[in-house]
Protein backbone atom coordinates (compact mmCIF):
# COMPACT_ATOMS: atom_id res chain seq x y z
CA UNK A 1 0.00 0.00 0.00
CA UNK A 2 1.43 3.33 -1.26
CA UNK A 3 2.51 5.53 1.96
CA UNK A 4 0.23 9.00 2.20
CA UNK A 5 2.07 11.60 1.96
CA UNK A 6 1.00 15.00 3.41
CA UNK A 7 3.22 17.82 2.35
CA UNK A 8 3.09 20.66 4.86
CA UNK A 9 4.11 24.49 4.06
CA UNK A 10 6.09 25.67 7.16
CA UNK A 11 7.65 28.75 8.20
CA UNK A 12 8.97 30.49 11.12
CA UNK A 13 5.10 32.22 12.09
CA UNK A 14 2.19 30.64 13.84
CA UNK A 15 0.15 30.45 10.68
CA UNK A 16 3.08 27.81 9.64
CA UNK A 17 2.96 25.80 13.14
CA UNK A 18 -0.60 25.33 12.97
CA UNK A 19 -0.22 24.24 9.64
CA UNK A 20 2.05 21.53 10.75
CA UNK A 21 0.01 20.70 14.03
CA UNK A 22 -3.11 20.06 11.81
CA UNK A 23 -0.85 17.72 9.63
CA UNK A 24 0.46 15.76 12.02
CA UNK A 25 -2.73 14.96 13.50
CA UNK A 26 -4.30 13.63 10.39
CA UNK A 27 -0.91 12.13 9.70
CA UNK A 28 -0.76 10.56 12.99
CA UNK A 29 -4.48 9.01 12.84
CA UNK A 30 -4.26 7.40 8.86
CA UNK A 31 -4.49 3.84 9.17
CA UNK A 32 -2.76 2.93 5.87
CA UNK A 33 0.53 4.51 7.40
CA UNK A 34 1.81 8.00 6.09
CA UNK A 35 4.39 10.60 5.87
CA UNK A 36 5.47 14.46 6.54
CA UNK A 37 7.06 16.25 4.35
CA UNK A 38 7.79 19.83 5.87
CA UNK A 39 8.18 23.00 2.92
CA UNK A 40 10.33 25.92 4.06
CA UNK A 41 11.36 28.29 1.65
CA UNK A 42 14.37 30.51 2.09
CA UNK A 43 14.14 33.60 -0.16
CA UNK A 44 16.77 35.74 -1.00
CA UNK A 45 15.88 38.63 1.13
CA UNK A 46 16.54 36.17 4.26
CA UNK A 47 20.12 35.30 3.19
CA UNK A 48 23.27 36.77 4.70
CA UNK A 49 25.72 38.86 2.74
CA UNK A 50 28.27 37.34 1.07
CA UNK A 51 29.21 35.17 -2.22
CA UNK A 52 25.58 33.02 -3.67
CA UNK A 53 27.54 29.94 -2.15
CA UNK A 54 27.85 31.72 1.21
CA UNK A 55 24.07 32.75 1.19
CA UNK A 56 22.82 29.57 0.47
CA UNK A 57 25.14 27.10 2.91
CA UNK A 58 24.11 30.04 6.07
CA UNK A 59 20.43 29.92 5.01
CA UNK A 60 20.07 26.15 5.02
CA UNK A 61 22.51 25.79 7.58
CA UNK A 62 20.29 27.65 9.94
CA UNK A 63 16.59 26.81 8.90
CA UNK A 64 16.23 22.80 9.69
CA UNK A 65 17.54 23.21 13.11
CA UNK A 66 14.68 26.43 13.70
CA UNK A 67 11.89 23.98 12.05
CA UNK A 68 13.20 20.84 13.71
CA UNK A 69 12.84 23.03 17.27
CA UNK A 70 9.54 23.75 16.15
CA UNK A 71 8.22 20.55 15.09
CA UNK A 72 9.51 18.78 18.54
CA UNK A 73 7.81 21.38 20.66
CA UNK A 74 4.60 20.96 18.87
CA UNK A 75 4.59 17.01 19.22
CA UNK A 76 5.36 17.18 22.42
CA UNK A 77 1.59 19.63 22.81
CA UNK A 78 0.03 17.16 21.39
CA UNK A 79 1.34 14.33 22.96
CA UNK A 80 3.15 12.58 19.88
CA UNK A 81 6.39 10.42 20.16
CA UNK A 82 9.24 11.63 17.83
CA UNK A 83 8.80 8.63 15.88
CA UNK A 84 5.13 8.73 15.65
CA UNK A 85 4.93 9.82 12.32
CA UNK A 86 8.12 10.21 9.76
CA UNK A 87 9.11 13.56 8.76
CA UNK A 88 11.51 14.65 6.16
CA UNK A 89 12.74 18.69 6.07
CA UNK A 90 12.98 19.99 2.71
CA UNK A 91 14.51 23.75 2.98
CA UNK A 92 14.95 25.27 -0.76
CA UNK A 93 15.53 28.26 -2.64
CA UNK A 94 12.39 29.79 -3.92
CA UNK A 95 8.97 31.37 -2.84
CA UNK A 96 6.97 29.85 -0.96
CA UNK A 97 4.97 28.57 -3.43
CA UNK A 98 6.92 27.28 -5.93
CA UNK A 99 9.10 25.24 -3.56
CA UNK A 100 5.42 23.76 -2.12
CA UNK A 101 4.59 22.89 -5.20
CA UNK A 102 8.01 21.35 -6.36
CA UNK A 103 8.16 19.19 -3.33
CA UNK A 104 4.24 17.79 -3.62
CA UNK A 105 5.54 16.68 -7.33
CA UNK A 106 8.93 14.99 -5.36
CA UNK A 107 7.40 13.31 -3.47
CA UNK A 108 4.17 12.49 -4.99
CA UNK A 109 2.08 14.42 -2.12
CA UNK A 110 -1.27 13.10 -1.65
CA UNK A 111 -2.25 16.54 0.61
CA UNK A 112 -1.38 19.72 0.77
CA UNK A 113 -1.34 21.55 4.14
CA UNK A 114 -0.87 25.30 4.68
CA UNK A 115 -1.44 27.97 7.16
CA UNK A 116 -3.12 30.79 6.28
CA UNK A 117 -3.07 34.59 8.57
CA UNK A 118 -6.71 35.15 7.74
CA UNK A 119 -6.75 38.51 6.06
CA UNK A 120 -9.88 39.55 4.36
CA UNK A 121 -10.59 42.31 1.50
CA UNK A 122 -7.88 44.46 0.39
CA UNK A 123 -5.45 43.71 2.75
CA UNK A 124 -5.56 40.00 1.26
CA UNK A 125 -5.29 41.16 -2.34
CA UNK A 126 -2.29 43.80 -1.63
CA UNK A 127 -0.51 41.33 0.43
CA UNK A 128 -1.13 38.04 -1.71
CA UNK A 129 -2.00 34.71 0.17
CA UNK A 130 0.18 31.78 -1.09
CA UNK A 131 -2.56 29.45 0.43
CA UNK A 132 -4.93 31.13 -1.93
CA UNK A 133 -2.50 30.54 -4.84
CA UNK A 134 -1.78 27.13 -3.81
CA UNK A 135 -5.97 26.53 -4.01
CA UNK A 136 -6.13 27.99 -7.13
CA UNK A 137 -3.41 25.78 -8.86
CA UNK A 138 -5.93 23.32 -8.71
CA UNK A 139 -3.17 20.13 -9.58
CA UNK A 140 -3.56 18.59 -5.90
CA UNK A 141 -5.91 18.83 -3.00
CA UNK A 142 -4.86 21.58 -0.53
CA UNK A 143 -5.95 21.39 3.36
CA UNK A 144 -5.95 25.64 4.73
CA UNK A 145 -5.38 25.47 8.76
CA UNK A 146 -7.82 27.98 10.15
CA UNK A 147 -7.76 28.83 13.86
CA UNK A 148 -10.89 26.23 15.29
CA UNK A 149 -13.39 28.75 15.99
CA UNK A 150 -17.13 26.74 16.14
CA UNK A 151 -17.03 27.63 19.42
CA UNK A 152 -18.65 30.76 18.14
CA UNK A 153 -21.27 29.28 16.35
CA UNK A 154 -24.45 28.70 18.14
CA UNK A 155 -25.56 24.78 17.98
CA UNK A 156 -28.59 23.52 17.10
CA UNK A 157 -31.41 23.93 19.87
CA UNK A 158 -32.56 20.78 18.72
CA UNK A 159 -30.10 18.07 17.47
CA UNK A 160 -30.72 15.11 15.26
CA UNK A 161 -32.37 12.75 17.85
CA UNK A 162 -31.31 8.64 18.20
CA UNK A 163 -33.61 6.73 15.75
CA UNK A 164 -36.23 4.65 16.78
CA UNK A 165 -36.50 0.95 17.00
CA UNK A 166 -39.53 1.26 14.32
CA UNK A 167 -37.10 3.74 12.39
CA UNK A 168 -34.24 1.10 12.69
CA UNK A 169 -36.57 -1.67 11.45
CA UNK A 170 -37.13 0.34 8.50
CA UNK A 171 -33.53 1.47 7.63
CA UNK A 172 -33.06 -2.31 7.84
CA UNK A 173 -35.73 -3.84 5.94
CA UNK A 174 -35.39 -1.37 3.02
CA UNK A 175 -31.67 -2.52 3.39
CA UNK A 176 -33.01 -5.99 2.47
CA UNK A 177 -32.00 -7.12 5.74
CA UNK A 178 -28.58 -6.44 5.63
CA UNK A 179 -27.29 -3.88 8.83
CA UNK A 180 -26.16 -0.19 7.54
CA UNK A 181 -24.53 2.43 9.71
CA UNK A 182 -27.03 4.24 11.84
CA UNK A 183 -27.42 8.29 10.42
CA UNK A 184 -28.82 10.34 13.06
CA UNK A 185 -30.35 12.57 10.23
CA UNK A 186 -33.44 14.43 9.42
CA UNK A 187 -33.23 12.14 6.00
CA UNK A 188 -34.53 9.16 8.07
CA UNK A 189 -37.81 11.25 9.30
CA UNK A 190 -38.44 12.04 5.43
CA UNK A 191 -39.14 8.04 5.56
CA UNK A 192 -42.23 7.97 7.80
CA UNK A 193 -44.20 10.85 5.58
CA UNK A 194 -43.22 9.53 2.17
CA UNK A 195 -42.49 5.96 2.93
CA UNK A 196 -39.86 3.51 2.56
CA UNK A 197 -37.47 3.70 -0.53
CA UNK A 198 -38.76 2.00 -3.26
CA UNK A 199 -34.50 1.43 -4.06
CA UNK A 200 -33.20 -1.89 -1.55
CA UNK A 201 -29.35 0.21 -2.89
CA UNK A 202 -30.89 3.09 -0.04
Amino acid sequence: MKTWNVIVGMDFSECGERAFRQAVQLASRHAGGAQIHIAHAVADKEMTLGSKVEKQADAMGHAPRQIWDRVVKILETEGLALDAVPIWQHVRLGSPVEVITQVAADYEGDLVVVGTHGRTGVKRLVMGSVAETLVRDGRFPVLVAHVNQLADVPKTVTPDEPLTAEQLEARKSAGGGVEHHVYRSTLIDAWRGFGRPTNPGM
